[in-house]
Protein backbone atom coordinates (compact mmCIF):
# COMPACT_ATOMS: atom_id res chain seq x y z
CA UNK A 1 0.00 0.00 0.00
CA UNK A 2 1.04 2.81 -1.05
CA UNK A 3 -0.28 6.47 0.59
CA UNK A 4 0.01 10.41 0.35
CA UNK A 5 -1.19 13.41 2.29
CA UNK A 6 -2.12 16.34 0.71
CA UNK A 7 -3.73 19.48 2.54
CA UNK A 8 -6.48 20.91 0.91
CA UNK A 9 -7.40 23.52 3.94
CA UNK A 10 -6.83 23.92 7.46
CA UNK A 11 -9.66 21.43 8.42
CA UNK A 12 -9.31 19.21 5.21
CA UNK A 13 -6.96 16.14 3.92
CA UNK A 14 -6.90 14.21 1.27
CA UNK A 15 -5.21 10.58 1.64
CA UNK A 16 -4.30 8.83 -2.33
CA UNK A 17 -4.22 5.60 -1.71
CA UNK A 18 -2.93 2.74 -4.04
CA UNK A 19 -3.92 -0.56 -2.78
CA UNK A 20 -1.28 -3.49 -4.06
CA UNK A 21 -2.45 -6.38 -6.34
CA UNK A 22 -1.07 -8.98 -3.89
CA UNK A 23 -3.82 -7.77 -1.23
CA UNK A 24 -6.46 -7.58 -3.30
CA UNK A 25 -5.52 -11.44 -4.70
CA UNK A 26 -5.18 -12.41 -1.09
CA UNK A 27 -8.72 -11.06 -0.01
CA UNK A 28 -10.05 -12.36 -3.82
CA UNK A 29 -9.32 -16.15 -3.23
CA UNK A 30 -10.75 -15.98 0.58
CA UNK A 31 -13.74 -14.82 -0.67
CA UNK A 32 -14.26 -16.85 -3.70
CA UNK A 33 -13.55 -19.87 -1.77
CA UNK A 34 -16.36 -18.93 0.89
CA UNK A 35 -18.74 -18.27 -2.24
CA UNK A 36 -18.00 -21.39 -3.52
CA UNK A 37 -18.45 -23.22 -0.22
CA UNK A 38 -22.29 -21.97 -0.26
CA UNK A 39 -23.00 -21.74 -3.57
CA UNK A 40 -25.74 -23.60 -5.07
CA UNK A 41 -25.40 -23.67 -8.95
CA UNK A 42 -27.58 -25.87 -10.81
CA UNK A 43 -25.93 -28.90 -12.38
CA UNK A 44 -23.68 -28.88 -9.17
CA UNK A 45 -24.27 -29.85 -6.06
CA UNK A 46 -24.17 -27.28 -3.43
CA UNK A 47 -20.68 -26.41 -2.24
CA UNK A 48 -18.80 -28.78 -4.89
CA UNK A 49 -19.47 -26.01 -7.93
CA UNK A 50 -16.06 -24.96 -9.65
CA UNK A 51 -14.38 -21.83 -8.13
CA UNK A 52 -14.19 -20.61 -11.60
CA UNK A 53 -17.74 -20.95 -12.09
CA UNK A 54 -18.71 -19.69 -8.95
CA UNK A 55 -16.61 -16.15 -9.94
CA UNK A 56 -18.41 -16.04 -13.28
CA UNK A 57 -22.01 -16.15 -11.81
CA UNK A 58 -21.57 -14.17 -8.49
CA UNK A 59 -18.78 -11.71 -9.98
CA UNK A 60 -20.34 -8.30 -8.61
CA UNK A 61 -21.15 -9.74 -5.37
CA UNK A 62 -17.45 -11.42 -4.80
CA UNK A 63 -16.14 -7.81 -6.04
CA UNK A 64 -18.29 -5.76 -3.49
CA UNK A 65 -17.57 -8.36 -0.46
CA UNK A 66 -13.49 -7.79 -1.95
CA UNK A 67 -13.64 -4.12 -1.69
CA UNK A 68 -15.45 -4.36 1.44
CA UNK A 69 -13.03 -6.53 3.12
CA UNK A 70 -10.23 -4.85 1.94
CA UNK A 71 -10.67 -1.36 1.80
CA UNK A 72 -11.53 -0.25 5.26
CA UNK A 73 -8.25 -1.87 6.84
CA UNK A 74 -6.38 0.10 3.91
CA UNK A 75 -7.67 3.31 4.77
CA UNK A 76 -7.35 2.81 8.81
CA UNK A 77 -3.92 1.88 8.17
CA UNK A 78 -2.79 5.27 6.09
CA UNK A 79 -4.69 7.40 8.91
CA UNK A 80 -2.53 5.75 11.22
CA UNK A 81 0.65 6.26 9.08
CA UNK A 82 -0.16 10.45 8.68
CA UNK A 83 -1.33 10.27 12.45
CA UNK A 84 -4.57 11.87 11.29
CA UNK A 85 -6.97 12.59 14.00
CA UNK A 86 -10.78 12.27 11.83
CA UNK A 87 -13.61 14.69 12.86
CA UNK A 88 -16.19 12.65 10.76
CA UNK A 89 -16.35 9.55 8.96
CA UNK A 90 -13.90 9.73 5.88
CA UNK A 91 -15.38 10.24 2.45
CA UNK A 92 -13.84 7.25 0.05
CA UNK A 93 -14.25 7.91 -3.48
CA UNK A 94 -13.24 4.80 -5.50
CA UNK A 95 -11.28 6.10 -9.32
CA UNK A 96 -13.62 3.95 -12.15
CA UNK A 97 -15.26 2.08 -9.86
CA UNK A 98 -17.36 0.30 -13.11
CA UNK A 99 -14.34 -1.13 -14.29
CA UNK A 100 -12.51 -2.01 -11.10
CA UNK A 101 -10.80 -5.74 -11.08
CA UNK A 102 -9.97 -6.91 -7.57
CA UNK A 103 -8.46 -10.62 -8.97
CA UNK A 104 -5.45 -9.00 -8.01
CA UNK A 105 -3.88 -8.13 -11.39
CA UNK A 106 -3.76 -4.64 -11.15
CA UNK A 107 -3.64 -2.19 -8.11
CA UNK A 108 -6.71 0.09 -7.19
CA UNK A 109 -6.67 3.74 -6.72
CA UNK A 110 -8.64 6.09 -4.29
CA UNK A 111 -9.27 9.06 -2.76
CA UNK A 112 -9.88 9.63 0.97
CA UNK A 113 -10.88 13.37 1.92
CA UNK A 114 -10.58 13.39 5.40
CA UNK A 115 -11.94 16.61 8.27
CA UNK A 116 -9.48 17.38 10.85
CA UNK A 117 -9.09 19.60 13.60
CA UNK A 118 -7.11 22.69 12.78
CA UNK A 119 -3.90 23.36 14.05
CA UNK A 120 -4.38 25.56 16.55
CA UNK A 121 -0.50 27.54 17.69
CA UNK A 122 0.30 27.00 20.72
CA UNK A 123 0.30 30.81 23.20
CA UNK A 124 3.26 31.85 25.40
CA UNK A 125 2.01 31.37 28.96
CA UNK A 126 5.72 32.54 30.45
CA UNK A 127 5.43 35.05 33.29
CA UNK A 128 1.23 34.98 33.14
CA UNK A 129 0.03 35.48 36.40
CA UNK A 130 -3.03 33.97 37.75
CA UNK A 131 -5.19 36.08 41.36
CA UNK A 132 -7.69 34.37 43.50
CA UNK A 133 -9.17 37.34 45.89
CA UNK A 134 -10.97 35.83 49.31
CA UNK A 135 -13.05 38.52 50.97
CA UNK A 136 -14.47 38.44 54.62
CA UNK A 137 -16.33 40.63 56.16
CA UNK A 138 -15.61 41.51 60.55
CA UNK A 139 -18.19 43.10 61.93
CA UNK A 140 -19.07 44.74 65.45
CA UNK A 141 -22.15 43.96 66.36
CA UNK A 142 -24.69 46.64 68.71
CA UNK A 143 -23.96 44.18 71.51
CA UNK A 144 -19.88 44.49 71.08
CA UNK A 145 -18.93 41.25 69.66
CA UNK A 146 -17.28 40.89 66.70
CA UNK A 147 -19.05 38.54 63.58
CA UNK A 148 -17.53 37.18 60.41
CA UNK A 149 -19.85 38.21 57.70
CA UNK A 150 -19.99 37.03 53.80
CA UNK A 151 -17.23 35.52 52.29
CA UNK A 152 -16.67 35.18 48.91
CA UNK A 153 -13.94 34.17 46.28
CA UNK A 154 -13.58 35.78 42.81
CA UNK A 155 -11.17 35.87 40.23
CA UNK A 156 -11.05 39.57 38.91
CA UNK A 157 -7.78 41.53 38.67
CA UNK A 158 -7.01 43.60 41.64
CA UNK A 159 -3.78 44.54 43.86
CA UNK A 160 -3.01 41.85 45.75
CA UNK A 161 -3.99 43.32 49.44
CA UNK A 162 -6.28 45.52 50.41
CA UNK A 163 -8.09 46.71 53.94
CA UNK A 164 -11.03 49.11 54.05
CA UNK A 165 -12.75 50.29 56.73
CA UNK A 166 -16.44 50.77 57.23
CA UNK A 167 -18.70 52.53 60.17
CA UNK A 168 -19.00 48.95 62.34
CA UNK A 169 -16.67 46.85 60.85
CA UNK A 170 -13.28 45.92 58.60
CA UNK A 171 -13.51 44.57 55.48
CA UNK A 172 -9.86 42.18 54.09
CA UNK A 173 -9.42 41.17 50.93
CA UNK A 174 -6.60 39.41 50.56
CA UNK A 175 -5.21 37.94 47.04
CA UNK A 176 -3.33 34.66 46.19
CA UNK A 177 -1.04 35.12 42.88
CA UNK A 178 0.25 32.51 41.06
CA UNK A 179 2.09 32.91 38.58
CA UNK A 180 5.11 30.72 36.32
CA UNK A 181 4.54 28.65 33.07
CA UNK A 182 1.99 26.50 32.55
CA UNK A 183 2.18 23.19 30.17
Amino acid sequence: MKSELKEVSPTQRELHITIDGAVLKDAYGRVSSKFAKQANIPGFRKGYAPVDVVRMRFREDIKSQVLQEVVPGQVENAIREHDLHPLTEPQLHLEDHENVVVNGSQPITLHVHVEVMPEIPKPNYKGLGVVRHFNTSIRKSRTGRFTAGGSSASAMWRRPFRITSRARGISVAMAMLISGELP
